[in-house]
């Protein structure tokens, strides 16, 4: 791909975190999945207060990344 065109952004790989304590920040996911290759962004839900305001999240990589190397952080 030429660096003029544009990038793709359907082609990547998300991680789907089912329960992310409420003492969890986004920062703190940032941090421990930037050590990882390919890795392109973060998104936190709001809590739940159903769930004892834990909350949900997915974290996005380039799908050409190692996957499996990266899910078991």
């Amino acid at each position: 791909m030429k660096s003029d065109e544009p990038r793709a952004l359907h082609r990547t790989a998300s991680i789907f975190l089912r329960n992310l304590a409420p003492t969890i920040t986004k920062q703190e996911v940032e941090a421990m999945c930037k050590r990882y290759s390919g890795f392109l962004r973060a998104a936190i839900a709001d809590p739940q207060p159903d769930r004892r305001w834990f909350r949900r999240g997915w974290v996005t990589f380039e799908r050409g990344v190692k996957s499996r190397k990266s899910a078991s952080i």
